[in-house]
C-alpha cells in the first residue's frame, strides 16, 4: 500500500492540539452523562470541548500538570519559566527518537489500564503523543515544538528503521498499536532460533560458549547457512523464496557500500553472503510490516471512509455503518453483541485499533474477498 505523510509541521500540530483535549478523571467522571444499560444513539463523548480553560493547562505556567498515572498523594509539578522557551528546529536522533517512542508505548501502556479502569474510552496513539508530551511539559509551545520534532524525525527515520516505521504508521492509523508486539515477538524468534542453530552447530561447546558466538553474530554478520535457516524455519515457501532474494538484495547493496564495515573473516569458509545480523533482522520486520499493510488496506479504506472527522475514532452510527459495509449480512442482535464488546460503557468512542482488535474474524473474510475477487 503507497502512503503518504500528509502531516504538517506546527500549524497541523496545533489542530491536533486543539482537537477535543482529553479532560482529566475527576472532571471526565464529574461531566459523565449517566447511562443505561440500553444503546445510546447520542454521542456521549469523553473529551471536553475546546475552551479557554480547557487550553489553560497548555499554557498558563501558574497550572500545576496533571499527571494520571500518578495517585492522589503525588506532588504536581508546576514547570518554570525556562522551561516555556522552545527550541527552535529540535533535532533528534535516531536513538533519541526511539527511547521517546518506547517511553510513549510505555506511558500508553499504563494509561490504557486507567481508562479501563475507569471506564473511560481508550486514546489514539495520536491523542496519547499529546496526552504524553501534556505530562510531561505541560506549556503548550514546549509541546507543539516536541511534537514537530518528533514527527519530524519518524519522517526522516522510518526508511531506515522498522520500529519508526510502525510507530508513524500507528500514529496515522494505518496499523493497529498491537502489531508492535508481534514485531517485537518476530525479533525474539529470531534471536531464539539462532540460538537454537548455534547449539546444534557447535554440539560440544558450553552454553556460556553458545552465548559468545551468539553476541558475537548480533553484534556482527550472521552467515549464509544461518540466515536462510531461519527463514525456511519461520515462513512457507513461496515467503522464504522472496525473503531470501530480497536478503541477497541488501548484501549486494551493502557490498557495493565501501563506508560500510566489511563482513567478518571466518577461517576456512567464504564470507560472501554474510549479512549484519540488524539488516537481516530489518529485512524479516519490512515483510512482515509489508504483509500487515497488504491484510489491512481494504478494512483501513472503509475505517476512513466511515470516519467522518478523521481522527481515528467512530461513534456508534459510523461503527454501525463500517460493519455493515464489512458485513451486509449483520443483523441488529450481532452488531449490538460487538458494541457490547468493543464498548462495554457506552463512551461510543471506538478507535481504530479497537477495531481491528475486535473485528479479526470480519477482516479475515474481508481479506479473503480480497484474494478472490
Amino acid at each position: 500500500v503507497s502512503t503518504q505523510s500528509t502531516w504538517g509541521l506546527r500549524s497541523e500540530n496545533e489542530r491536533l492540539l486543539n482537537r477535543r483535549p482529553r479532560a482529566n478523571y475527576s472532571d471526565y467522571a464529574e461531566n459523565q452523562p449517566s447511562l443505561s444499560s440500553s444503546r445510546h444513539k447520542s454521542n456521549a463523548g469523553g473529551y471536553a470541548d475546546v475552551t479557554s480553560e480547557s487550553m489553560s493547562q497548555y499554557s498558563a505556567p501558574s497550572r500545576a500538570i496533571v499527571d494520571p498515572h500518578a495517585s492522589s498523594n503525588t506532588p504536581t509539578q508546576t514547570p518554570n519559566k525556562s522551561q516555556s522557551r522552545p527550541v527552535p528546529g529540535r533535532f533528534l536522533t535516531l536513538r533519541q527518537l526511539k527511547d521517546i517512542i518506547e517511553d510513549i508505548y510505555n506511558s500508553k501502556g499504563k494509561f490504557d489500564i486507567k481508562c479501563s479502569e475507569s471506564h473511560l474510552p481508550r486514546e489514539t496513539m495520536e491523542q496519547h503523543l499529546y496526552t504524553y508530551l501534556n505530562q510531561k511539559y505541560g506549556l503548550k509551545n514546549l509541546i507543539l515544538d516536541w511534537a514537530q520534532s518528533i514527527i519530524a524525525a519518524v519522517r526522516r527515520y522510518s526508511a531506515e528503521d522498522n520500529d519508526v516505521a510502525v510507530f508513524g504508521k500507528i500514529l496515522r492509523n494505518e496499523i493497529d498499536e498491537e502489531f508492535r508486539f508481534v514485531q517485537r515477538q518476530l525479533k525474539e524468534t529470531v534471536h531464539d532460533l539462532l540460538k537454537v542453530y548455534l547449539r546444534g552447530k557447535y554440539p560440544n561447546k558450553s552454553d556460556e560458549d553458545i552465548n559468545l558466538v551468539l553476541k558475537k553474530r548480533i553484534q556482527g554478520n550472521v552467515q549464509e547457512e544461518e540466515w536462510v535457516d531461519i527463514i525456511k524455519y519461520m515462513y512457507n515457501a513461496e515467503d522464504a523464496v522472496s525473503i531470501i532474494v530480497k536478503v541477497k538484495e541488501v548484501i549486494k547493496i551493502l557490498s557495493s557500500n565501501t563506508v560500510s564495515p566489511k563482513p567478518t573473516k571466518v577461517k576456512g569458509r567464504s564470507d560472501q553472503n554474510t549479512i549484519p545480523y540488524v539488516d537481516f533482522l530489518k529485512v524479516l520486520l519490512d515483510f512482515q510490516l509489508v504483509g500487515h499493510e497488504k491484510f489491512l488496506a481494504k478494512f483501513v479504506r472503509l475505517f476512513r471512509q466511515y470516519d467522518s472527522d478523521k481522527n481515528g475514532i467512530l461513534n456508534e452510527t459510523e461503527f454501525r455503518g463500517l460493519l455493515r459495509a464489512i458485513d451486509p449480512n449483520k443483523s441488529d442482535d450481532e452488531i449490538n453483541q460487538l458494541l457490547d464488546l468493543i464498548d462495554p460503557h457506552n463512551n461510543q468512542l471506538i478507535n481504530f485499533s479497537e477495531c481491528v482488535t475486535f473485528l479479526s474474524s470480519e477482516l479475515v473474510a474481508l481479506m479473503s474477498e480480497r484474494i478472490a475477487t
